[in-house]
């Protein structure tokens, strides 16, 4: 069985933290929108792909 890459467990593992939190705290609410600014870096590009991995798994939509 194929391992996640730790820095992709990493990025992942972030996203889940400030979403969960933001849902906490009602600053976010199911079903809304999380917006990811992306410069088109390999970073961006990360913390997009993770957002648009976590996200849904918490009830939000992720990117439109």
């Amino acid at each position: 069985m194929p391992t996640m890459p730790p820095g992709t467990a990493a990025v992942r593992g972030a996203v889940r933290t400030l979403l969960r939190r933001r849902l906490e705290e009602s600053a976010l609410v199911p079903r809304d929108l999380v917006m990811v600014a992306c410069s088109g870096g390999a970073d961006s590009l990360a913390l997009a792909a993770a957002t648009a991995f976590v996200a849904p798994r918490l009830g939000l939509r992720a990117g439109r």
